[in-house]
């Protein structure tokens, strides 16, 4: 087994990014801040995963758009998979930002695994070496992105941060949220409670009209979804507000999708070709 590669400058920006984003996550998941990293010669994915009705979400990124002379070998179909804890990988990469560059490689010593990254500065260079667990490529199977029903309805996202002081005062209201995207271009988060409704409303997004399959749609079905000018889903508040944690300075664009009362998708765009990354957010029955 064997992997090395090193960082370009403008990837260890967008791997930080990610790195971050994980770390916030993890403070919310049972999963802890334990990643399972898969590295092939095409992709580097990194998934959150836990049991539950927990967020689960995924990061895909370009082996070759990440590293330069990189190197991915192993019996298992040159496929690589292993635990690492983001928050040191995290702290590894921060350490480089300043740096000319930054060598990552996978080596054993005394029979135990590490993430090894190397930082070149002008007059120094420093090794940081994260404990790692290797996993067998049956494991790994178990941490795929979910299978869910194509959207109904996809939208781009406002600015999160903007949407987030939002999200945040209603959670505090109520502990359930629907959220509803049209085809003209709103999105409507709403809170029902027992004695109020209250409801924000963003306009004059983007409706994505492109990323709505109807290969495998009969003809009823296909009119169906034409006619149907919305969608919406109920998740639980505090879940969301987790979700759209992922707004750092690499994300280019954040899709929502959303298949009536079946699942909610955050699907981010990186910059620059680098790949993606997605939260899968557990919809609850309409009752709750």
């Amino acid at each position: 087994m064997r992997f090395r590669g090193t960082l370009a400058k403008d990837a260890l920006v967008v791997l930080l990014d990610v790195a971050q984003s994980f770390a916030r996550l993890g403070l919310h998941s049972s999963a802890k801040t334990n990643c399972v990293f898969t590295l092939t010669p095409e992709t580097l994915t990194i998934a959150l995963k836990s049991g539950g009705a927990e967020l689960q979400s995924f990061a895909r990124l370009q082996t070759t758009r990440l590293f330069h002379d990189v190197v991915v070998q192993s019996q298992a179909a040159n496929h690589i998979g292993f635990l690492c804890d983001i928050r040191h990988f995290q702290q590894a990469l921060t350490s480089g930002k300043d740096a000319s560059a930054v060598m990552l490689r996978l080596l054993k010593r005394d029979g135990h695994n590490f993430l090894c990254l190397r930082t070149r500065a002008v007059d120094i260079d420093i090794i940081q070496s994260i404990p790692i667990d290797v996993l067998s490529m049956s494991l790994v199977e178990h941490y795929k992105e979910p299978s869910v029903p194509a959207p109904q309805m996809a939208i781009e996202m406002p600015p999160l941060r903007a949407m987030r002081s939002i999200v945040d005062r209603l959670k505090v209201m109520h502990k359930t949220m629907t959220v509803e995207a049209s085809k003209s271009g709103t999105l409507v988060l709403r809170i029902d409670t027992n004695t109020l409704t209250l409801q924000t409303l963003f306009a004059h997004l983007r409706y994505r009209d492109d990323l709505i399959e109807d290969d495998e749609e009969d003809e009823e079905e296909k009119n169906r979804r034409q006619q149907q000018r919305s969608s919406s889903v109920t998740v639980d508040s505090k879940v969301l507000s987790q979700a759209i944690l992922v707004d750092g300075q690499s994300t280019r664009s954040v899709l929502c999708c959303i298949s009536e009362n079946q699942a909610m998708v955050l699907h981010s765009i990186l910059i620059d070709s680098f790949g993606s990354f997605t939260c899968y957010i557990p919809v609850l029955t309409p009752d709750l």
